[in-house]
């Protein structure tokens, strides 16, 4: 309402347009009638850097990644001393797979902005996808932690490194009480007991591995209790029934996490669902449905890359599969 009342008394005002375009975009998740409002500020503000980078949010959205992209290069010359226009066109080379592009991004902002966590752990993981290994993508936490003090998101990257290299009694001394690890998505205590949980069990202290396992689960249930269209909570909760051995509903969370926000409906966030879908086909034995998924992830923009599918811990159990041999000897190359 107080929108509209802006909009009635000042219906040329630039930041009234803004408003409701963010209106649309995060309270609604109308992409196409919040591009038309970011569109009008640029009629009325040619130059506005805020109103072209939002455009460009929301082609992530759309799936319109080269125009994202070109998008963000303007805005980052409108506006070349504001950090997080650098990190938002740094993470979508990221998704591009243009490591070596977000990675110098990244390195901007650190010069600009040394306290800016999020520029430490995408960088952290764009290092993974660049060289296939955890050293390099360690260095960048390290150098975080210089900077910013051990966060909990970056001891999350921290302990599932250690799970990319099988260091379970390492990860294990790092999760110390909740609080201490948080997953960028889930920002509760669950991945604390869910990833002690997998530690113990790692460790074959599979009694005490069930205890955590079923911790997680309890909070994780009662979230989703009051947020039951939550993809996030479903993808989650589907990990921890993997590791109960509750196939069949690991199976159904995730699937159903897919079909609340699949790619059609959000480029940039769908894929995150349909790789948590392929973790949960493959640590439940049904490999060949990971296969095809999978396949289909290296041919989209998001997060995971040939070089990361050969350390991530959850894809294992495909190592020895000839088929997923061949989808590693695909190339680690752009996107877009």
């Amino acid at each position: 309402r107080m929108i509209d009342k802006a909009l009635a008394l000042a219906p040329h005002a630039a930041e009234s347009h803004q408003a409701l375009g963010w209106y649309y975009y995060h309270g609604l998740r109308d992409f196409g009638r919040a591009l038309d409002e970011f569109s009008r500020v640029l009629e009325l503000q040619p130059n506005n850097a805020m109103a072209r980078a939002s455009m460009a949010w929301v082609q992530r959205r759309q799936g319109k990644w080269k125009e994202a992209i070109e998008g963000l290069q303007t805005v980052v010359l409108l506006d070349p001393r504001e950090a997080w226009y650098k990190y938002e066109l740094g993470f979508t080379y990221f998704y591009c797979r243009r490591y070596h592009d977000a990675i110098a991004r990244f390195d901007e902002v650190i010069d600009l902005q040394p306290n800016t966590p999020a520029a430490y752990l995408v960088k952290s993981f764009a290092l993974l996808n660049l060289t296939g290994e955890t050293r390099q993508a360690r260095e960048a936490l390290d150098d975080g932690k210089a900077c910013t003090g051990r966060t909990p998101q970056l001891t999350w990257f921290e302990v599932y490194y250690d799970f990319c290299d099988k260091d379970y009694e390492h990860a294990f001394g790092l999760l110390t009480s909740p609080g201490v690890v948080l997953h960028p998505n889930n920002p509760d205590s669950s991945d604390y007991y869910f990833m002690k949980g997998a530690c113990l069990s790692k460790m074959k202290k599979l009694s005490a591995a069930e205890v955590y396992f079923d911790s997680a689960r309890v909070k994780l249930e009662s979230r989703l209790a009051q947020s039951s269209e939550s993809a996030a909570l479903l993808s989650s909760l589907a990990r921890v029934y993997t590791w109960l051995g509750k196939s069949d509903k690991a199976i159904e969370s995730a699937t159903r996490a897919t079909r609340l926000l699949p790619v059609s409906a959000d480029a940039l966030t769908g894929p995150d669902y349909i790789l948590d879908l392929a973790m949960v086909y493959a640590q439940t034995g049904h490999e060949e449905k990971a296969m095809e998924l999978l396949d289909y992830l290296l041919s989209i923009p998001n997060f995971v890359s040939v070089n990361a599918l050969k350390l991530l811990p959850e894809f294992n159990h495909l190592h020895s599969n000839p088929r997923f041999q061949e989808l590693l000897k695909k190339d680690n190359r752009s996107a877009i």
